[in-house]
């Protein structure tokens, strides 16, 4: 009954209607004044911190290349370095080595020279010894070949043996 009215069956499912449309009017209504704000709201602060991390996340890659491009630079310079490094060690040991050679060649020479004068006054004091020593022996032989009261045949004999000890001699 509405409005103190009797209203016919058929008109029931009305009112039902119309309540329940007030009803939804009034729910939508409220949905819309208190609920859909604060939806709105934390969608609005949803989308920025998004907007935020998409920025920050943009900033950080900006870094990143940046970093990169500045570790290769590093690493480009480090090569260059290196190479350069190994270039002029490669010089110093060239340099070293050559200087070594030159210096080994100028011992070298200077051992051969005092070699050479070592052998030729070894020689030369071998050759007086041996003078000395042939003169000693011919001295020695003639005496005995003067001592000795022998004859012909066995002064021969002498001379012959004391050549031979001399020639023995020079050859040692």
């Amino acid at each position: 009954m509405l409005l103190g009215l009797a209203l016919p069956d058929y008109l029931h499912p009305i009112s039902v209607f119309a309540s329940e449309l007030f009803g939804f009017v009034l729910l939508v209504a409220a949905l819309v004044k208190w609920v859909l704000p604060v939806l709105d709201q934390a969608v609005r602060r949803q989308q920025e911190q998004i907007r935020e991390a998409l920025e920050r996340a943009r900033a950080a890659t900006e870094d990143l290349s940046r970093a990169q491009r500045e570790h290769e630079e590093v690493i480009a310079q480090a090569r260059s370095q290196a190479e350069a490094l190994l270039a002029q060690a490669r010089r110093l040991a060239e340099e070293t080595l050559a200087r070594g050679r030159s210096q080994a060649e100028a011992d070298c020479a200077r051992l051969r020279e005092a070699t050479q004068r070592e052998l030729a006054r070894l020689y030369q004091a071998a050759e007086t010894e041996l003078r000395a020593r042939f003169a000693d022996e011919v001295v020695a032989r003639a005496e005995e070949i003067l001592r000795a009261e022998v004859d012909s045949a066995v002064q021969g004999e002498l001379v012959r043996e004391a050549a031979q000890a001399l020639r023995g001699e020079a050859r040692r």
